[in-house]
């Protein structure tokens, strides 16, 4: 019973509409100040993140010396920790872009998965036959196709017990919605499996077990 309670308060409706403007944003991380050892500390750059206003499909852009700093995109545990021993995705070279274009999916390896399905899985529970199923954590997924794309848990009775995830994606000059496709979106894992592109961005706690991070072209949950 507890186990079931703790799922179905995980297990979080997604009613977040994410659209993209035609004119996209850079956002030069810093702005003079770029990408160093802040000399007021880590006030620095929270004061900077909160005088901005990032939108999916902006470009963040970090502006350094190569070989005095590097840029490493981590998980939010990471992040609070300062823990920079296994990042996913390092930089090293300046200035660094990072463009917000895909959707990631973070969860505690062993206890989660994230398993790529169609439409009718997704409906049905059914994943017997997924398209992809990651099972290392962060699990990034680009986004490079328009329409609608699935997800879910492989784990018994996730599912059913509301842990998937349908998005549409659209055209950033449009927040129309397109037509349906099987959502067989390129994937990759996290830090043990093979390279992810440079992404960051803000995480949105959206349930199920995941904390799903949104770098999208233009997304709509429904």
């Amino acid at each position: 019973m507890a186990k079931t309670s703790k799922l179905a308060i995980l297990a979080i409706a997604f009613c977040a509409i994410f659209q993209a403007t035609a004119a996209q944003t850079t956002h030069v991380v810093g702005d003079e100040l770029g990408w160093l050892v802040p000399p007021g500390g880590p006030l620095a750059y929270a004061t900077w993140a909160a005088t901005q206003t990032f939108t999916v499909g902006d470009v963040l852009i970090f502006n350094f010396t190569t070989g005095d700093q590097d840029v490493a995109r981590v998980t939010k545990e990471a992040y609070e920790t300062c823990n920079s021993t296994n990042p996913i995705t390092l930089i090293t070279t300046g200035p660094a872009n990072f463009t917000l274009d895909s959707i990631v999916f973070e969860f505690i390896n062993g206890t989660q998965d994230v398993a790529v399905v169609t439409k009718e899985a997704y409906e049905k529970c059914n994943t017997t036959n997924p398209i992809t199923i990651l099972t290392n954590s962060p699990a990034n997924i680009t986004l490079t196709t328009k329409g609608e794309h699935f997800f879910t848990s492989t784990y018994g009775g996730h599912c059913e017990l509301g842990q998937k995830l349908a998005i549409n994606v659209t055209a950033s000059s449009s927040g129309t919605a397109t037509p349906p496709s099987t959502g067989t979106s390129p994937v990759s894992e996290g830090p043990s499996g093979s390279a992810l592109p440079p992404v960051s961005s803000a995480p949105y706690r959206v349930g199920g077990g995941f904390l799903v991070t949104l770098f999208s072209i233009a997304i709509v949950f429904f």
